[in-house]
């Protein structure tokens, strides 16, 4: 089912100073799904979860969701210190995008997992090219439960990265020889797990970027992202909104 179409790639959103406007096009299948009328529509909203460096390009990963439905995960570039940015990978349907982390100038990894239901089929994107081109690597041959809680690598090919199963042994602690081609269960536990890597970057509001959304009842989602000393290179604010003109999933009866 598609949910939405991504900018193209000769169409940068440009940082005027007032909120850029992320395109969303709901159709008619997308709004039977979500159940949305005109009595009660489905607002769409965007949330970034993480934001990471390599030389000159900045990346902001998240998702594009409902009150109650992940609709897809989306991924923004700049190459300008953020006047203007662009969507780096193709939005995946029910799915969103959470930290980032880059070694180097070229390696690089996201974490995702599907959430249409419940977290399952985690998975990296994985660039060796800065960020100019990426690739979906699945932690598993076969779909499984479970969500990336958070990972970590020491070098292009050595990685950590701990496992949320929700339920039973419910931790799960991973190590990769091979950039995350091939991961090994190492521990497995029904308690909280010592992560053994750096503690990742997270969108904060001190020292950090933090992201801030307009109240869900507004006519439109502002996304905000402040940031302090820690990015310096970083613009000092970039707004986002969502196209309100098609940000309406409305069942038309």
């Amino acid at each position: 089912m598609a949910l939405s179409i991504a900018l193209a790639a000769d169409s940068p959103l440009e940082n005027t100073g007032a909120p850029m406007h992320v395109t969303f096009v709901c159709d008619d299948e997308a709004k039977a799904a979500l159940g949305c009328s005109e009595e009660e529509p489905c607002h769409v909203y965007l949330e970034l979860s993480g934001l990471e460096s390599s030389a000159t390009r900045v990346f902001l990963s998240g998702n594009l969701h409902t009150t109650s439905t992940t609709l897809s995960s989306i991924l923004l570039v700049t190459e300008d210190g953020g006047r203007t940015w662009r969507e780096a990978w193709r939005r995946i349907p029910y799915t969103a995008l959470d930290q980032i982390q880059f070694l180097d100038f070229e390696h690089g990894w996201i974490a995702g997992e599907n959430v249409q239901t419940v977290a399952r089929d985690p998975f990296l994107l994985v660039t060796e090219d800065g960020g100019q081109t990426w690739r979906s690597q699945p932690l598993f041959e076969e779909g499984q439960p479970g969500a990336i809680e958070r990972f970590w690598f020491d070098s292009a090919k050595a990685g950590v990265l701990l496992m949320d199963r929700g339920a039973g042994k419910r931790y799960e602690l991973y190590r990769t020889q091979n950039g995350g081609a091939t991961w090994e269960l190492r521990q497995a536990s029904r308690d909280p797990v010592r992560f053994p890597g750096a503690v990742r970057k997270t969108l904060h509001p001190h020292g950090g970027c933090m992201p801030m959304r307009e109240h869900p009842r507004g006519r439109s989602n502002r996304t905000a992202t402040t940031c302090g000393s820690e990015w310096r290179h970083f613009p000092p604010m970039s707004l986002f909104a969502i196209d309100t003109a098609g940000a309406r999933c409305i069942l038309k009866r």
